[in-house]
């Protein structure tokens, strides 16, 4: 959940979601702009900068098409402002990024600084649920630098160990602000709570 009203009166929310390869980003950004512009008529844009992954722009030019949002793509960092101020009608801009391994550092710091040099940017993380407790905490050490202060749990539907995500959480510190469960736009994204969680982990079966 977007911190702050149901409607952003204090201006544009910018966020992005970052997170290693495979985790689900786009498919949640998707879901994200659904939710916000059907329940709450929000206008929604989209950038990507993931033009690295095979497919990846046709994805979400597919979810902006069915959507009806603006996408604006960007292959150069160096060009993400320029993208940001054509979409400066929107309310809610949501930022997909390429997918880093946790150790590839270089990587890490160029999306870092290019992330930085916006205003106003929030940053989420998207954890996969299906990780072991140890391959959560490098994940989450390592995107440090790229500066979120709020998470995603994602593939909950694909985890064994659900208390792994409830340890994870727990030793964060930080804000959960969704669950994603699947592949449904936006059917499959729910705001995350200590007791939804606990309520999966319940009638999990054996």
């Amino acid at each position: 959940v977007l911190a702050g009203s149901d409607h952003p009166a204090q201006g544009q929310r910018k966020l992005a979601l970052v997170g290693p390869t495979g985790v689900g980003k786009t498919t949640t950004i998707a879901k994200i702009a659904s939710y916000y512009a059907m329940e709450r008529n929000w206008n929604v844009g989209l950038v990507t900068l993931d033009t690295y992954r095979v497919g990846a722009v046709e994805q979400l030019r597919i979810y902006a098409r069915l959507l009806g949002m603006p996408l604006e793509v960007v292959s150069d960092y160096a060009e993400l402002s320029h993208a940001l101020e054509r979409l400066g009608d929107a309310d809610l801009v949501l930022i997909d990024t390429p997918g880093h391994g946790p150790g590839d550092e270089p990587a890490l710091g160029r999306l870092a600084a290019a992330l930085g040099r916006q205003e106003a940017l929030e940053v989420m993380l998207v954890v996969a649920a299906t990780l072991r407790r140890q391959e959560m905490r490098r994940v989450m050490r390592c995107f440090r630098p790229l500066g979120y202060d709020r998470l995603i749990f994602s593939k909950l539907d694909e985890a064994g160990r659900l208390g792994e995500v409830l340890n994870a959480w727990n030793e964060s510190g930080l804000e959960v602000s969704y669950f994603t469960a699947g592949q449904r736009v936006p059917e499959d994204l729910e705001a995350a709570s200590a007791e939804a969680l606990c309520r999966r982990l319940l009638v999990r079966p054996a």
